[in-house]
C-alpha cells in the first residue's frame, strides 16, 4: 500500500515537474537559457513567436519585427499627439502596407523619433548595427540616460561600422547590453537574429530598471 502511494506521489511530482518545465519553455525551438529570457519578454508583451510553438531564435529579425519589439518594450505610443488625420505607414514608408500587422508599430515608432529609412522594406532583415542604433536611441530617450564620454572598446571590424552608428555600438558595449564575439568582432553588417535581439532588449530593460532603482535611492 505504501509502495503504491509512493509510486503515485512520485508520478505526480514528475508530471508537475514536466508541466513546470514545459511552461518555462515558451516555445519548442528554444533551449533552457533562451526559454527563460524569451518567456519573460513574452509575458511582458514585448515579443511573440512566429507561431504558437516556435520562436525561431536563429532566424533573421525583420525591420517590422524590430520596430514592433521596441514599441512594445518601451511603450512608444501616440497618447500625447493629436492628428487632424490619423497617419498610416505609407505616409512615411513607400514600401509599407497600411493594413499589415506591423502598421501601428511603424506609425508609433516614427512619431516617437524611432525612424527607418524611407525606402525600407518592412519584411527585410535588419542588421546588427541598425538594430543597435534604434535600440540605443530608444533606450537613452526613454530612460533619460546622460551623455557619457567613453574609453573606446577595440572592435576588430570597426571599419565596417557606419560612422554614425559607432557611438551607439560603443555605448551598448559599455552598458553590457551586447558583447563582442570571441575574436573581438561585432559583425555590424550581418543580420541580427531574433535571439540576439531578444537578449539585447532584455539587458536594456534590466538596465532601465536598475537605473530607475538607483535614481529612486538617490532621491529618497
Amino acid at each position: 500500500m505504501h509502495v503504491k502511494k509512493l509510486i503515485i506521489t512520485t508520478s505526480m511530482a514528475l508530471l508537475l515537474c514536466s508541466a513546470s518545465l514545459h511552461s518555462a519553455m515558451a516555445f519548442d525551438d528554444v533551449n533552457n537559457a533562451q526559454g527563460q529570457v524569451i518567456q519573460e519578454l513574452q509575458q511582458q508583451g514585448v515579443l511573440s513567436g512566429i507561431d504558437g510553438n516556435h520562436f525561431a531564435p536563429e532566424k533573421d529579425l525583420s525591420y517590422a519585427q524590430a520596430v514592433t519589439m521596441l514599441v512594445n518594450a518601451f511603450d512608444l505610443n501616440l497618447d500625447t499627439i493629436r492628428f487632424i488625420k490619423m497617419p498610416v505607414p505609407t505616409d512615411m514608408y513607400k514600401n509599407a502596407k497600411d493594413d499589415a500587422w506591423y502598421a501601428d508599430a511603424l506609425v508609433n515608432s516614427y512619431y516617437n523619433d524611432v525612424k527607418l529609412p524611407q525606402d525600407v522594406h518592412p519584411g527585410a532583415a535588419i542588421t546588427r548595427e541598425e538594430f543597435a542604433g534604434l535600440l540605443m536611441k530608444t533606450l537613452e530617450s526613454k530612460g533619460n540616460f546622460p551623455m557619457i564620454k567613453l574609453e573606446p572598446v577595440t572592435i576588430k571590424d570597426n571599419n565596417q561600422l557606419k560612422p554614425e552608428l559607432q557611438g551607439a555600438v560603443q555605448r551598448m558595449l559599455h552598458y553590457q547590453i551586447a558583447e563582442l564575439n570571441g575574436d573581438g568582432t561585432f559583425h555590424p553588417q550581418s543580420a541580427i537574429t531574433r535571439w540576439d535581439a531578444a537578449q539585447w532588449l532584455a539587458h536594456s530593460l534590466k538596465l532601465m530598471e536598475q537605473k530607475g532603482t538607483t535614481n529612486a535611492d538617490q532621491t529618497s
